[in-house]
């Protein structure tokens, strides 16, 4: 029987070209609390989790991040950016900056799948040395559908017992430039370490469509002249894979820390486009978050 549910969503991976940029960075991070809830399922009684359904009709979380990453996916020079945050959900309805506005429904207890409306982030000349002549990519409206499942290991000797999450993410970008369809694939961890801290951790792989990598990893015949970059065929299917890891520290019930470091190679031929001076992309965060 399907079942609607309020939706959170907690992506533990980096959003492909969107972790470049603060909006996500602070979903991705900020999301998070939730999962000390999800970790304590099997504990709740019928009565505490009826309690709790209703209560969660209605929920509001505010917070703040501060990020200091590359000034776009590829570059080597690192800007420090800080944001607030917020995330709103009414039953299955959801807006916050991942997914923009849209439902989630849960079919299963387990598996959580949700379509919304957002925006996507594009990329301007001036965000590096390298972009001259490249024109910009304009950002615009985007489709996300997500998917995740949560599962739990128990008895294989204890190094792999925790709780599960693996997820996927698609985006179309409807407006704007042409950047086609990209997403993502992840698998993360959740530990419980004592009574206030949750630590995550979390791989994923970054894909897109041949416009995708084209717009972002490409340079025409007339970019080439303009840029005085060769020209250069971006065909692959995957683009990126990375690692993430975050701690958060729960002071109160309402109010939560975290700290978090994501590295992310880029590959293939993304990862020899003439556009990337470097491979190797890391982001640090650090916030809070305060469920009203």
């Amino acid at each position: 029987m399907m079942t609607l549910m309020p939706i959170t969503r907690s992506r533990t991976t980096s959003c492909g070209r969107h972790a470049w940029r603060f909006a996500c960075a602070a979903a991705a991070a900020l999301s998070a609390e939730p999962l000390l809830a999800e970790t304590e399922e099997s504990a709740d009684t019928s009565a505490n989790q009826a309690t709790a359904e209703q209560a969660a009709e209605v929920k509001s979380v505010v917070g703040a991040l501060a990020l200091y990453r590359p000034e776009y996916l590829g570059g080597e020079d690192y800007e420090l950016t800080a944001l607030p945050f917020l995330d709103l959900q009414y039953n299955q309805y959801f807006l916050n900056p991942i997914n923009g506005a849209g439902v989630g429904i849960r079919p299963v207890k387990a598996l959580t799948i949700g379509l919304g409306l957002g925006y996507a982030f594009g990329r301007d000349e001036d965000d590096g040395d390298r972009l001259e002549g490249l024109d910009d990519i304009d950002g615009g409206a985007k489709l996300n559908f997500f998917a995740d499942y949560k599962f739990r290991v128990e008895n294989l000797g204890g190094l792999l017992n925790a709780g599960y999450t693996l997820g996927l993410s698609v985006d179309h970008q409807i407006s704007g430039s042409n950047t086609g369809v990209s997403g993502d694939i992840s698998l993360s961890r959740s530990d419980r370490l004592g009574e206030r801290f949750l630590l995550i951790n979390g791989v994923s792989a970054n894909f897109g469509s041949a416009s995708f990598q084209e717009a972002w990893f490409g340079i025409s015949e007339r970019q080439s002249i303009n840029s005085g970059l060769p020209a250069y065929d971006s065909d692959d299917s995957f683009h990126a894979a990375g690692v993430s890891s975050r701690l958060l520290y729960f002071i109160t019930r309402e109010l939560n820390l975290i700290t978090a470091i994501s590295y992310q190679q880029l590959i293939g031929d993304a990862g020899d486009s003439p556009v990337v001076e470097s491979q190797d992309q890391i982001s640090y965060q650090l916030g809070f978050s305060y469920a009203l």
